[in-house]
């Protein structure tokens, strides 16, 4: 077997490969012992059919898919070993003369992984992120606690204000006919959350317990349901009740009952630690991705489109995941944002190829740097990954193993280790 390799442009490389007569001539020995199996022909029992009758009834070329397709496994096998190059997807096929009695050649187009090209990766100069926290920050979680133990009470002065929550009944009615889903008894609604359709919370504000009142709103045009879109409805209204929200004080005694706090300056202490925790956390972060970022325009990579619509596709899945956990499937969602899937995909080119020169370019360092995980380091990782969910190592290492995912974190943990090591060789200052 005689192989001829010529490089292509796009990254692509061509075998020609020619096989011998010999070899041509056993596959289609094998070949035949297929077809006639498959063979009806009168006097001869299925399979029996001798195989000068056979191609001199069809033709000898009836037996050349099946010995092409017997051949071609082995030459590409052939190709692909002496040549040492892994393509990353299926090769081209072109069979360029098959003929019983000759040498055969097939042509094999292959794209290979892209040539990385090195640019500068230590010393990157970047500014590090400062991890503070304002006052204003931790007053509004402590805002956030306050409301969180709002009690609603008997409104004082029985007038609605904005805000409140009206206990209500409504009958809803469209051109004088009430229509499906427009009553209901007892309804608590908040003022101003915007729950029902425009203008119909704002006309509750002012009404008094016990008051009746008509009021109209117009259904937006694009209203979920139809048959009432951009009609004019008109709502009777009891108000039975008021309830209005009483904040607690901020005081010791506010510390005290929501939490081990003795007094409010520890809960603040508290809540301005958690802060700085996040917020350093969220600088470690931001510092990894200015560096990423540099060292990766510093590399020069043709992303191959293959590359990039196989990242598009996991960007879709993923999108799909988080939006069928909301109850709405991604082609509903689509529909909501009048997007078509064409329209998606070209949103996420961009990102995609930037994602896949990301990868590339890191998975070059860590092989220039010798960047790897042990069994050690791997063992701390799966430490790491079991303690949110109280198991062992083991456990978690046995679950990775059943769904064939052990290798994919061995592999994410050396990206991590990868970027630290990026981030400790850089030349970071302060601000």
């Amino acid at each position: 077997m005689k192989i001829d390799v010529k490089k292509l442009e796009q990254n692509k490389i061509q075998f020609e490969v020619t096989v011998e007569e010999a070899a041509v001539a056993r596959a289609l020995d094998s070949a035949y012992k297929k077809v006639v199996a498959k063979v009806n022909m009168p006097g001869f029992r299925r399979g029996k059919v001798p195989r000068p009758i056979l191609e001199a009834r069809y033709g000898v070329e009836v037996l050349y898919e099946e010995a092409i397709d017997i051949l071609l496994p082995e030459a590409y096998a052939k190709a692909l070993g002496e040549s040492k190059v892994e393509p990353i997807d299926r090769p081209e096929i072109d069979v360029v003369t098959f003929v019983k009695g000759e040498e055969a050649k097939f042509k094999f187009i292959v794209e290979l992984p892209p040539e990385v090209i090195v640019g500068e990766y230590k010393g990157i100069e970047v500014i590090k992120p400062q991890a503070e926290v304002a006052d204003e920050q931790v007053e509004k979680e402590l805002k956030k606690l306050q409301e969180r133990h709002t009690r609603l009470i008997k409104s004082p002065d029985g007038v609605v204000q904005n805000g409140d929550t009206a206990i209500i009944d409504y009958v809803g009615s469209v051109d004088g006919i009430d229509f499906s889903g427009g009553s209901a008894k007892g309804h608590n609604l908040e003022i101003g959350s915007g729950t029902f359709i425009p203008g119909f919370e704002e006309q509750i504000i002012g009404m008094e317990c016990g008051q009746e009142r008509n009021i109209e709103v117009m259904f937006p045009a694009d209203y979920r349901a139809t048959e009432l879109a951009g009609k004019l409805a008109v709502f009777q209204i009891v108000l039975h009740d008021i309830k209005r929200k009483e904040l607690p004080n901020l005081d010791d005694e506010f510390a005290k009952e929501i939490s081990e706090h003795e007094n409010l300056e520890s809960l603040i202490q508290e809540i301005r630690g958690r802060l700085l925790v996040a917020a350093e956390s969220s600088a470690k972060t931001q510092l990894e991705n200015i560096v990423v970022a540099k060292v990766v325009e510093n590399f020069a990579v043709d992303v191959p489109q293959l590359y990039a619509e196989r990242e598009i596709d996991s960007m879709i899945e993923d999108m799909r995941y988080n939006i069928e956990r909301s109850g709405m499937t991604l082609e509903q969602y689509l529909e909501f944002l009048q997007k078509t899937m064409e329209t998606l995909r070209e949103e996420f080119a961009g990102h995609a190829r930037t994602r896949v020169k990301t990868r590339l370019v890191i998975d070059k360092i860590r092989e220039l740097e010798n960047i790897f995980i042990d069994e050690a380091e791997l063992e701390s990782h799966l430490e790491e990954m079991a303690k949110p969910y109280g198991q062992t190592a083991l456990q978690v290492r046995q679950v990775l193993v059943d769904r064939g995912q052990l290798e994919a974190v061995r592999e994410s943990a050396a990206t991590g280790k990868t970027i630290d090591f990026l981030v400790k060789e850089a030349d970071v200052k302060s601000e």
